[in-house]
């Protein structure tokens, strides 16, 4: 029963915040002002994969400095950068907490975008 706690099932019938709606085909490449201010723009992009380049990985660090939401992004050598992010899924109006967060009470989905998309949401 205490493992019932730690499992959310994924559902499409629910009305999802609109920045939940991002899918690895196509690329997403918002341009953010600020959490709910952007421009959305979807791109489709291919990569050849014998071009990559290196990885970073980011760390963006809030509230207590022991949590992080961490992104791996692949450089490839035309100057493109390919980033992976594992994000909540949030219904409309909802609120993120942490508390929530940390005994998995939300959906999570895999963001494929530009580098810039992930990271300045967290950085501007």
């Amino acid at each position: 029963m205490t493992l019932w706690a730690f499992v959310t099932f994924a559902t499409w019938s629910r009305t999802w915040a609109l920045v939940t709606w991002r899918t690895p085909t196509p690329l997403t490449y918002f341009d953010y002002r600020s959490d709910t201010d952007f421009t959305e723009r979807w791109e489709d992009r291919t990569y050849d994969l014998s071009r990559l380049g290196g990885v970073d990985l980011f760390m963006s660090f809030w509230g207590p400095t022991l949590l992080a939401h961490t992104i791996v992004s692949w450089e490839f050598d035309d100057g493109r950068h390919l980033a992976v992010s594992i994000e909540t899924r949030k219904e409309r109006g909802e609120v993120y907490s942490a508390l929530r967060g940390f005994f998995r009470q939300y959906e999570l989905y895999y963001v494929v975008a530009d580098e810039r998309d992930v990271v300045r949401l967290r950085t501007n």
